[in-house]
């Protein structure tokens, strides 16, 4: 079967633009990275014991759903008794009377607990 001269002209010329439109000048734009996002919380040390004065580091661990530590989350910290432990914005617990308290560090709608036993001087 022939192919009429103009069809065949106008089907080489459709092929001659799809394939240099696949490989135009622009290279092909990848995929946008997405950012991992949290999954979970904890904290460390779990439990932690400090003393009437005294202060302590809580660190919160954020996971996502592989497991895979994040870094540079944006962590709330607070107290259930801020008269017995009191956290800072940057997670630094301090004893400030003896008792307990809980103190949860939060990013985004991941919570992780820790219990704070505060101990007073002994006689």
């Amino acid at each position: 079967m022939m192919m009429h001269p103009a069809l065949h002209r106008f089907l080489g010329y459709a092929l001659v633009s799809i394939g240099l439109g696949a490989c135009g000048d622009t290279p092909a734009t990848p995929p946008s990275a997405v950012a991992p996002s949290a999954s979970a919380v904890r904290i460390a040390p779990s439990p932690l014991r400090i003393a009437v004065g005294a202060d302590s580091q809580a660190i919160a661990i954020v996971t996502d759903d592989r497991g895979t530590i994040l870094s540079n989350q944006d962590v709330r910290w607070s107290s259930t008794n801020v008269s017995v432990a009191f956290v800072t914005d940057g997670g630094l617990v301090q004893g400030r009377a003896a008792g307990t308290a809980i103190i949860t560090a939060i990013v985004g709608n991941h919570i992780g607990l820790d219990t704070v036993t505060v101990v007073g001087p002994t006689s």
